[in-house]
């Protein structure tokens, strides 16, 4: 389990949990993901620019230590790896009224040698929606970079998504900074910052929101702002947040996340937000058992064999109806 590290990510890991295990508009959910790792040691020509057979050695060597083993301890130590991931994954959906998604996902991660670590993602589905995501870590201690391109080559233009967000962590203390805009011209920019101290994080943040006038509403707002604030706890395979939430001149909003992993394949979330303009409650419970299996290579490499992984899940209980879900 994913442990958070900013405070809008305890409640956007249980927000992706609960969209992934309940899916009220199908019936049946097909998924097959492949995943291929391979490691390339530093010691490689196209990494450090060294022959294979050279002996790099300390000659301050200890005097308490003869040569040849010294020489020993060098060749054992392990050479630092880099490794690149590779997965595929199909996907078909099939929905109550009778229609059929079918999605395909590739993408990889991999180093960019002393530039950074890069991971790079492309999704295409039947609805004619092009996705390509790109997230780039390591150019500086704490810094990462995503980025997200949506293109529907069917719908209109108020489905073409592009995102940006920047990410930073220094200390104890983290800045993030996001901005999205669609294809009509309305626009999100939000804005955070938080703090960690010991297994709790304390954390608030600003989202400015601009509609075009492709998308406003009769007599609804140009633009507005929302305002939360909220707190963070970690345990051992479980967290729990909180965040009260603000807009124009009220507070507006409470929400609470809770997710525990009980098993390596078992997870249990909730969700809980009180609405205070409606004074409505909403509530979702769930869980949701993965099975693994492995299907060996029988065909010999030089690099071993590769395997093949699946995994599915199934959910029960949402808002008080009960019955499995696939």
């Amino acid at each position: 389990m994913e442990a958070p590290t900013t405070l809008d990510s305890y409640f956007s890991i249980v927000d992706d949990f609960f969209r992934k295990s309940f899916r009220d508009e199908s019936i049946v959910v097909l998924a097959l993901k492949t995943k291929q790792v391979s490691s390339l040691s530093a010691n490689d020509k196209l990494f450090s620019g060294k022959q294979e057979d050279t002996v790099v050695v300390d000659r301050r060597l200890d005097a308490s230590k003869p040569f040849s083993q010294e020489i020993a301890a060098h060749e054992e130590a392990p050479p630092s790896a880099s490794t690149s991931v590779l997965t595929f994954s199909p996907r078909m959906f099939l929905n109550r009224d009778g229609k059929a998604l079918g999605k395909v996902k590739l993408s990889c991660i991999f180093d960019v040698p002393r530039v950074c670590r890069a991971a790079q993602s492309l999704v295409l589905n039947s609805d004619g929606v092009v996705m390509g995501k790109t997230e780039l870590r390591e150019l500086l201690e704490g810094l990462v970079v995503r980025g997200r391109i949506s293109v529907n080559t069917i719908a209109p233009a108020s489905e073409d998504v592009t995102a940006l967000n920047v990410q930073y962590r220094r200390n104890d203390f983290y800045y993030s900074t996001g901005y999205q805009r669609n294809g009509l011209g309305s626009s999100n920019l939000l804005v955070s910052s938080g703090t960690t101290f010991f297994n709790i994080l304390a954390g608030a943040g600003f989202e400015h929101q601009r509609l075009s006038y492709l998308e406003q509403q009769d007599g609804g707002p140009e633009q507005f702002g929302v305002m939360y604030a909220g707190v963070g706890f970690t345990g051992v395979d479980w967290y729990v947040g909180a965040k009260m939430t603000r807009t124009t001149d009220s507070w507006s909003g409470v929400r609470l996340a809770l997710m525990q992993k009980l098993s390596p394949a078992t997870l249990v979330a909730c969700a809980y937000h009180f609405d205070m303009v409606e004074s409505r409650a909403n509530v979702c419970l769930g869980f949701s058992q993965g099975l693994s299996l492995r299907v060996p290579n029988f065909t010999g490499s030089s690099g071993g064999a590769l395997g093949h992984q699946g995994g599915g899940g199934a959910g029960l209980g949402h808002l008080g109806e009960f019955g499995p879900r696939l």
